[in-house]
């Protein structure tokens, strides 16, 4: 199910399969290494049990490295059912790096249905470094980061301060205090 052709983006590399009725995203490796695997699952909650084979296949499958700062493009199927008979609205993503010595890390409760560009992001560096996305959402010109919601997940933020996913402002610093604009529904 792996394409590896040049697509209408001008991006060489693809995962999943184009179909007549498929979504895309393109994914931007902003992490700082090469990745070597991406999965995608629905939202796992985490109070619901996390089995290793709920992620499913690796999306790159050794076709090709996601190098840093490099773009990939997912097509996967919108409106996909979740166990409880509704549609999965939030996606969680899993990276595994190219350097067998760093983490595996976790992008979780991402809009992905409504995203057309997601960033994968860390912040800091080394083995305190916290993955985070920002991300796109349809012909919206607004970025969304999740690092307020992954710090407050983490108890590294007092969780009166920040909302969820904020609006980003483009910057590079740690400081996202300013970051206040939840993220946009999942319903649109």
């Amino acid at each position: 199910n792996m394409q590896q052709s040049a697509d209408d983006a001008g991006i060489k590399d693809v995962m999943g399969e184009k179909t007549a009725d498929s979504s895309r995203v393109v994914f931007v490796n902003k992490t700082g290494a090469d990745i070597a695997s991406v999965y995608v699952r629905a939202h796992v909650s985490n109070d619901e049990d996390e089995e290793e084979d709920s992620w499913g296949s690796d999306l790159i499958n050794g076709m090709f490295t996601l190098a840093d700062k490099g773009k990939a493009l997912y097509y996967f199927q919108k409106n996909t059912g979740n166990n409880n008979g509704g549609t999965v609205s939030s996606y969680d993503i899993r990276i595994t790096y190219t350097d067998e010595d760093r983490n595996e890390c976790f992008f979780r409760n991402i809009p992905l249905q409504s995203v057309t560009q997601i960033s994968l992001c860390m912040d800091g560096t080394g083995e305190d470094s916290i993955p985070y996305a920002v991300y796109t959402t349809g012909n919206n010109t607004k970025q969304y980061s999740t690092l307020n919601d992954v710090k407050k997940r983490l108890g590294l933020t007092d969780d009166s301060s920040e909302n969820d996913s904020s609006e980003y402002d483009g910057s590079v610093d740690n400081d996202s205090s300013s970051q206040i604009t939840p993220t946009p529904s999942s319903d649109n």
